[in-house]
């Protein structure tokens, strides 16, 4: 783990916090010989029966000083069974991949009939696992070895891509404990000298996996980070520090002060109670500015490379024109913010989720800049904090503002000198942004551009509730301000996405049958699975309430709801809504997967917006 820095000042408290993990460098070319490297190869034929005399354990079995991974079985670690790391009888670590990619590592999406590889990520990700554990028990910590993996001819680039995903992501947990300082592969060559493939295209599609991995394992930084360490302030100094130098990439952190002013009153209701400030963070990745500041510093002849955000851009097209991304971000949204029957969210899967919408969209925000995306693609996330909100005030007694609407210089009816809104009768305000401001549960709340919403029923949807708050305002500011083609929220606005759909897939909530079809057909690369829910009409009369604009959490089928009272803030602009459910958290290690959060969204946003 990298030493700890304190990030920059954005206007909140700050505490010091551990920077994101290094993932492990991937580079490929002529093979290297010395005595400090450790030698693998990829074998491409099914593992046989009495083939293997090594065995991948899932994270925290361990194997004890000085095991050399001799095993008497072939077999490997539960839901693992495409991958298989054994050690030959000449001292190499072979990893086996099924040839077949209709075969035996392969899931079937029945929607789209669209096969999701596993085999190739399955692999990469056993081989870091199998020797992580190996380095971490090694009796010379200090040495530093070099992973070098020997690439067959019969290798496809799509594969070489995926293996390297799995390499980068495998054994990315939680950086809690032991694990935080324990020893773990940091360098891998891939030995390309059997292949027929041209070193360029090798060359990029391991750039590109390895941005691409990236992605996931930035996300699941932001998952895992402790209630201590991952506040709005601290989500927002990962998300500014990682794109920093990366031309194209503009990044702000507004604070409450800028929300206040610019009527983001959802937000700051959202936050109300917290002892931490609430953040809006704002990324934009341009491609235009992005070529501008490559042909301005290209004077000097040096060509871009893969995936420095500079190399590939072009013009934006009519089927490149900007998306919008707003991401769900409530930090320490656990224990006390999740109703009790809300199985099978609970404790600190429910925190995890309530940030998981966050991190994708910071993560692939900043994949697309790296891989030089063509479309322009904005990042918007509304960042809360509940940590100190007391058990009775989640989140129906806390004081809440209610101010002037968006940006646009007309002022609101019952409006105060000061700018704000009277409280309503018998609410116990406070005076905020110059107004006074009730509680969440039961009164109305105007958010950005001026619809008001009705509260009724959001306490007893917990962080949830919230969310809802934080995405109206991000939505509507979103497309007030950039005027884009799509808008996308991303986030676990409903524990039924999980009861639906498990722990491995999340869904696709949109009207356009080929957007869901594309969603999950490229997220199908990327070995991530989403399935479409249906979006019945009658659902829109639901969101009307009889004493406001919208109602914010109406009864009825929980995520279709939800999506269906985000699409009202988008107006005419087409929304599709990503519910991660159930699988933005993991409670086994499979195939590239690690205990806790697993990052799942951002590798599929990528795909998609590329």
């Amino acid at each position: 783990m990298s030493p700890r820095r304190r990030p920059r000042d954005t206007g909140a408290s700050t505490v010091d916090v551990p920077v994101p993990r290094p993932v492990p460098t991937v580079t490929a070319g002529a093979p290297r010989s010395g005595p400090e490297v450790v030698a693998a190869r990829i074998v491409t034929t099914p593992p046989g029966p009495t083939a293997a005399v090594g065995v991948v354990r899932a994270p925290g079995e361990g194997t004890g000083a000085g095991d050399d991974g001799a095993s008497g079985g072939a077999t490997t670690a539960p839901g693992r069974a495409t991958g298989r790391v054994t050690l030959a009888a000449d001292g190499v670590w072979e990893v086996s991949v099924h040839p077949d990619a209709t075969a035996t590592g392969t899931a079937t999406d029945t929607a789209t009939g669209t096969a999701v590889d596993t085999a190739w990520r399955t692999a990469g990700a056993d081989l870091v696992r199998r020797l992580s554990d190996l380095v971490s028990h090694h009796p010379v910590r200090a040495k530093r070895h070099l992973v070098q993996v020997e690439v067959p001819a019969d290798a496809p680039l799509g594969g070489i891509r995926r293996f390297v995903v799995g390499l980068t992501v495998g054994g990315h947990g939680a950086a809690v404990g032991t694990r935080a300082t324990a020893p773990a592969v940091r360098d891998v060559h891939l030995d390309t000298s059997r292949t027929r493939l041209a070193d360029a295209d090798v060359a990029a599609a391991v750039a590109d996996g390895q941005v691409t991995g990236s992605a996931t394992a930035l996300a699941r930084d932001i998952v895992n980070a402790p209630t201590a360490t991952a506040s709005p302030a601290w989500v927002a100094a990962v998300a500014r520090d990682r794109s920093t130098g990366i031309p194209g990439v503009k990044v702000k952190v507004r604070d409450a002060d800028w929300m206040c002013r610019k009527g983001l009153t959802g937000v700051l209701a959202a936050a109300a109670g917290s002892s931490r400030p609430p953040v809006l963070l704002e990324m934009v990745w341009d491609p235009e500015k992005a070529a501008a500041s490559a042909a301005s510093s290209g004077d000097d002849g040096d060509p871009a490379s893969p995936g420095d955000g500079a190399g590939t851009v072009g013009s934006l097209g009519r089927d490149r024109a900007t998306v919008v991304l707003v991401g769900e971000g409530v930090t320490a949204g656990g224990a006390g913010s999740v109703p009790a029957g809300a199985a099978p969210w609970a404790g600190e899967e429910a925190r995890r989720c309530a940030v998981a919408g966050a991190a994708a969209v910071i993560a692939a925000v900043d994949a697309l800049a790296r891989l030089g995306a063509r479309r322009k693609v904005v990042a918007l996330v509304p960042l809360v904090d509940l940590t100190a909100v007391p058990a009775v005030a989640v989140p129906g007694a806390a004081d809440v503002p209610v101010v002037t609407g968006a940006d646009t210089g007309g002022a609101t009816a019952g409006a105060s000198a000061g700018g704000g809104v009277a409280a309503p009768p018998g609410s116990t305000g406070v005076t905020v942004c110059g107004g006074a401001v009730g509680p969440v549960d039961g009164d109305p709340v105007r958010v950005y551009g001026g619809p008001v919403v009705d509260t009724a029923g959001c306490a007893a949807a917990g962080a949830a509730g919230r969310a809802r708050l934080l995405l109206a305002d991000a939505v509507g500011y979103g497309v007030h301000k950039y005027r884009p083609s799509r808008v996308v929220t991303v986030g676990c606005l409903s524990p039924d996405t999980a009861v639906a759909l498990g722990d491995r897939t999340g869904a696709v909530v949109t009207r356009s049958r080929g957007q869901a079809q594309r969603v999950t057909r490229r997220a199908a690369r990327a070995g991530e699975r989403w399935w479409p829910l249906p979006v019945p009409t009658y659902l829109d009369a639901a969101t009307a309430s009889p004493t406001a604009d919208v109602s914010l959490c109406p009864e009825g089928p929980g995520v279709l709801v939800a999506a269906a009272v985000l699409r009202r803030f988008a107006g005419d602009t087409p929304a599709v809504h990503l519910d991660l459910g159930g699988a933005a958290t993991s409670r086994e290690c499979r195939e590239d997967t690690d205990p806790l959060g697993t990052g799942f969204g951002a590798r599929s946003l990528v795909e998609w917006l590329r």
